[in-house]
């Protein structure tokens, strides 16, 4: 079974959300290079060392910068966090698309447990990424 089936199969079975009609029609992956300017939205992003891999909504893309190994474990939690983005936005509708953070990392670091890998992030940052510009006062 290809990857994102398999990734697809497994965000089924462990969240909210059914995936079976979203494995029909996929995202696309493009891979690119790190210092690339991507498409993203009505603007662009620069693919810098933080970014690890992005979902465009838009595009049904998922962006994953150079180098990316599928037999990488590390590398396979960052397809999986883009495609639970993917199912999220596929699935309902969300006050934006930051708040889809916190579920994405929390599935991701289930997904780790499940291969092995004991992986901590930080809770407190994706807090704040998950908020909406509405939730931030000055």
């Amino acid at each position: 079974m290809p990857l994102v089936a398999t990734l697809l199969d497994w965000i089924d079975a462990t969240s909210p959300y059914e995936t079976e009609a979203l494995r029909e029609v996929p995202p696309r992956i493009i891979f690119c290079a790190r210092g690339e300017h991507i498409p993203y939205g009505e603007g662009e992003l620069v693919v810098d060392r933080a970014l690890e891999g992005a979902y465009d909504p838009s595009a049904r893309l998922i962006y994953l910068p150079q180098p990316w190994d599928a037999a990488n474990l590390w590398d396979r939690s960052v397809l999986l966090h883009e495609l639970v983005h993917f199912v999220q936005l596929e699935s309902r509708l969300w006050d934006c698309i930051n708040a889809t953070e916190q579920e994405a990392y929390a599935l991701q670091q289930r997904w780790l447990a499940g291969q092995g890998i004991a992986w901590e992030y930080d809770a407190l940052l994706v807090f704040f990424r998950s908020r909406c510009p509405r939730d931030v006062h000055p």
